[in-house]
C-alpha cells in the first residue's frame, strides 16, 4: 500500500513541478509590456527618430544586439518579411542601444536594409530582459504578440499575429 501511496506523490508532486516550471518558462519568454513610443532613438544618422511618427502601419519592433547570437540568426527572416509585407501597410524597426559605429558597422557588414535605431538609455531600463524581443503592434498602437527569443520558438503565433494584421502566407516567406 505504500508503494502507492508513494507512486501516487511522485507523480502529483511532479505534474505539480512541471506546471510550475511551465508558468516560469513562459513568464522567461513573455516580453515586458513597455511602451515603445516613449523609448527615445536616433537613426543611424543620428537624427531623432520618434516610431510614434510611423503612422497608420502595423509596427514589427526587434529589440536586438550585435554580440546576440539569436538577433544575427532571425536577421534573413527579418529581411525576407521586410521585402515580402506590403510597405505600406507595415514597417519593421530594430533597436539597439549599442553605439552607433557598432550598429552602422552591423548592417554594413551583414548588408541589411532594414530600418535600425540606436536607443538614447539603456533599454534594461525599459524592462527588456534579454534578446531578441519582438513586438507585434497594429495601427492603432495596441500589441498582439510580445516575446523574449528568437522568433523561430514561436514563429507560428509571431505569424499568426501577423496574419491577424492582414499578411498573408505569401508575404511570410
Amino acid at each position: 500500500m505504500k508503494s502507492k501511496e508513494k507512486l501516487f506523490g511522485l507523480i502529483v508532486g511532479f505534474g505539480l513541478t512541471s506546471g510550475f516550471l511551465s508558468l516560469k518558462v513562459n513568464e522567461f519568454f513573455t516580453a515586458p509590456q513597455i511602451d515603445v513610443f516613449n523609448v527615445p532613438t536616433v537613426n543611424l544618422d543620428s537624427a531623432d527618430f520618434k516610431i510614434s511618427g510611423i503612422k497608420g502601419k502595423n509596427l514589427i519592433v526587434n529589440i536586438w544586439a550585435t554580440w546576440c547570437a539569436p538577433c544575427v540568426k532571425e536577421m534573413p527572416y527579418l529581411v525576407s518579411l521586410d521585402q515580402h509585407l506590403d510597405q505600406d501597410r507595415w514597417s519593421i524597426v530594430l533597436i539597439s542601444d549599442e553605439e552607433l559605429n557598432k550598429i552602422r558597422d552591423f548592417r554594413e557588414k551583414h548588408q541589411l536594409n532594414l530600418q535600425m535605431l540606436k536607443a538614447l538609455a539603456p533599454l534594461k531600463d525599459f524592462g527588456i530582459k534579454g534578446y531578441p524581443t519582438t513586438y507585434v503592434i497594429n495601427q492603432d498602437g495596441e500589441v498582439l504578440f510580445r516575446r523574449n527569443g528568437d522568433l523561430k520558438l514561436f514563429k507560428q503565433e509571431f505569424e499568426n499575429s501577423l496574419q491577424e494584421l492582414g499578411a498573408t502566407m505569401a508575404s511570410l516567406k
